[in-house]
């Protein structure tokens, strides 16, 4: 929270994009359009609720069900969450699935229990409101853009949840308090809730499966996939746990302090990586006088390109951070090295995605 107000910081591609303001119409568009289809889902719950206001529990427990099923099969049917398509589009959630909605609900809901609680004061108001200040003060990041991939897993959570219970609980007691079926709603949001739910576990099956190969130390390993990512440090972890003694410490660039870790070789600095933001937010002369004042006994450069924070920032070395880049060219030597030279500016020319890591020793 301290650099939100650091307008570089803000401008970048990454966070613009993330944060859903680098084009705040289309972003205000996307929430109209998706909270349009989400209220096309629900309506016919909402007239059915109406329409079986007279039926007793045991008649509405049925319709509640038989309502869940419909739903579910017409949007199994419109095939609206891509079920069947988890490939790139849809990497976590289906690429034309949007949960943007999440903010305008959970908006409403905070305005209710501000009007709840002016009303009657009461303790289940303040809860309430506590609940939804936790999931409105996770959503800024995500704010015009809110969604399960990248960083919004942890971050849309609260607000998920908040929206879960309010399409099977608070929605239908209202409905209940007017004299409605509200079971009857609930079974629309049951519908709902079950499609999405295959439609993740789908996903999650997509992305498990095409992790075969094993990557860490000799302390803990994991599955990953195989990929220009994972090549570097997986020949860096092990060719650090071969050559290097547990008591030598390494320093990563630009990025990868994962290595660290499965290597069991401390990272003397502060930084946990060398990114655009970090170096935005910390100062690379300030960046710098760290490194000097605890040098690394190695050095792991990563080929990393970072054009996600825009052509400016598209190579650590070249444009931002050269004068650690540089740093580390007067006080290290080259030892080993795997894949490409990493770091190099010819790299950018490249249209094919490449992998590689050079390890330096200090001299």
């Amino acid at each position: 929270w301290v650099h939100v107000t650091n307008k570089e910081l803000m401008a970048l591609p990454f966070y613009s994009d993330g944060q859903g303001t680098k084009d705040i119409a289309a972003s205000l568009a996307v929430i109209a359009k998706w909270t349009g289809w989400f209220l096309l889902v629900l309506a016919p719950s909402v007239f059915a609720a109406r329409a079986a206001r007279r039926v007793g529990v045991p008649r509405q427990r049925v319709l509640e069900i038989a309502v869940a099923l419909m739903v579910a099969v017409l949007l199994w049917i419109s095939n609206w969450s891509l079920l069947d398509q988890p490939g790139p589009a849809g990497y976590f959630l289906p690429g034309d699935l949007s949960f943007a909605p999440i903010l305008l609900f959970i908006t409403a809901v905070t305005v209710g229990f501000v009007i709840r609680f002016q009303r009657r004061r009461d303790e289940s108001a303040v809860l309430g409101l506590v609940l939804c200040a936790l999931a409105l003060g996770l959503l800024p990041k995500i704010f015009f853009n809110v969604r399960f991939h990248q960083y919004g897993f942890g971050l849309a959570f609260p607000a998920t949840l908040l929206s879960v219970v309010g399409l099977l609980c608070w929605v239908p007691r209202r409905l209940n308090q007017s004299g409605w079926a509200g079971g009857v709603f609930r079974g629309g949001g049951f519908g709902l809730l079950i499609i999405l739910l295959i439609g993740c576990m789908k996903i999650v099956a997509y992305q498990l499966s095409g992790k075969t190969a094993v990557q860490g130390g000799q302390h803990e390993s994991f599955h990953c996939r195989d990929s220009v990512l994972t090549q570097p440090s997986k020949h860096a972890i092990k060719w650090l746990l071969q050559n290097t003694r547990p008591e030598d410490s390494v320093l990563v660039l630009p990025e990868g302090i994962s290595i660290n870790y499965f290597s069991r070789r401390v990272n003397p600095t502060r930084q946990i990586n060398f990114m655009p933001p970090e170096i935005l937010m910390y100062g690379e002369d300030r960046v710098l006088a760290d490194l000097q004042a605890r040098p690394a006994d190695y050095c792991v450069l990563v080929h990393r390109v970072t054009g996600e924070y825009g052509d400016k920032f598209a190579l650590f070395g070249l444009i931002y951070g050269q004068s650690i880049a540089q740093w580390v060219a007067e006080n290290y030597i080259g030892v080993a090295r795997f894949g490409v030279m990493p770091l190099h500016p010819d790299r950018l020319k490249d249209t094919k995605i490449e992998w590689g890591v050079a390890i330096m020793k200090r001299k």
